[in-house]
């Protein structure tokens, strides 16, 4: 599936959140190398690298989610 949002020939969004593993060792970088990245897309209206960086970003932000949860409520306590 693609990383980012699409629309259709019928108008219609796809939605995806999958990351290619090529994506995932290309964007394994600092934040500030990241951020860049993501300015240089969007000064040069790059829209797939736009989508994902946005992809990254939105992945590493559940991560710390995450680890922010587990960290205040003992691991134990959550759901699986």
């Amino acid at each position: 599936m693609p990383t980012q949002t699409q629309d259709g020939d019928d108008g219609v969004r796809e939605r995806t959140t999958d990351i290619t593993e090529w994506d995932q060792h290309f964007f394994c970088v600092t934040q500030e190398m990241l951020f860049e990245i993501i300015l240089a897309a969007n000064y040069l209206d790059i829209k797939p690298l736009l989508c994902a960086t946005n992809s990254v970003v939105t992945m590493l932000l559940a991560l710390l989610v995450l680890a922010y949860f587990t960290a205040m409520w003992d691991a134990k306590l959550l759901p699986t």
